[in-house]
């Protein structure tokens, strides 16, 4: 041997890794979700071979017990998904009812057929009890109050942050997203809170409370800016050091 890689060894390398590989995959992002976050689901075709979605939203959500909490109403037509493509839909957290679900275990399912068959992709997945809530004036002058409430955060470091928009968002370990950009309002409100952003850094109460305010400046410009307002808490156990986050609260300054 001359220190190169037989062709044949090669070839088997590629093809056992392409038999890993061909897979179709049924993913939910971000997985935990906070409540009242949107819910990506994708469905990723890594064969060799087109596959055939049933309608244009051939995907539903079913409770822990098996209960259908949401079906969309698709299109009743074939829709194709050549090799290496995706397709994605969001779900808003509503039922059937259009009514937000409450926490826990939920389960996503998707079908679709091959070029022999019907096959039906389950995925499980969480819904986390993390609020915010806001309250008081939008306007400028006004005092914002933000509460916050994560059941399993108890006694841990949060912190509050604001930003101009929400897409693309930061993304957190574990497939979470953060939504939240990072641009100039969110470091503002990070690094150099007081005396606008009040108590965006605080420890929870043993029931997950804590409670942080916006005190908007008494500026005419800022009437119809709006911005956006989510929090983390910290926990060193956790991926990355985040443990739960919010989804993301709009603020419309009038």
């Amino acid at each position: 041997m001359n220190g190169k890689i037989p062709v044949f060894v090669f070839t088997v390398f590629l093809l056992t890794i392409s038999a890993v590989n061909a897979q179709v995959f049924w993913t939910v992002y971000p997985d935990p979700v906070p409540l009242e976050q949107s819910v990506l689901l994708e469905i990723e075709n890594r064969t060799r071979s087109t596959i055939q979605l049933p309608s244009s939203a051939p995907w539903a959500i079913y409770d822990s017990q098996g209960g259908l909490v949401f079906g969309p109403i698709g299109l009743p037509v074939m829709i194709p998904v050549p090799p290496l493509a995706t397709q994605q839909w969001t779900w808003d957290q509503k039922d059937g009812n259009s009514q937000q679900v409450k926490s826990g275990t939920y389960e996503a399912r998707i079908s679709y057929w091959t070029s022999s068959q019907k096959v039906t992709l389950k995925t499980l997945f969480q819904i986390e009890q993390v609020t915010l809530t806001v309250s008081g004036k939008a306007t400028p002058g006004g005092r914002i109050t933000l509460n916050l409430h994560a059941p399993t955060s108890t006694g841990r470091l949060y912190q509050l942050a604001c930003a101009l928009g929400t897409k693309p968002g930061i993304p957190l370990p574990g497939t979470r997203l953060l939504e939240l950009n990072a641009d100039p309002l969110f470091f503002l409100s990070i690094l150099y809170p007081y005396p606008i952003f009040d108590n965006f850094s605080g420890i929870t109460s043993k029931s997950g409370y804590g409670t942080g305010y916006i005190n908007i400046p008494n500026s005419k410009i800022l009437i119809g800016v709006t911005i956006y307002t989510a929090f983390v808490t910290l926990d060193s156990s956790a991926p990355g050091g985040i443990g739960v986050h919010s989804a993301s609260k709009t603020i419309n300054i009038q």
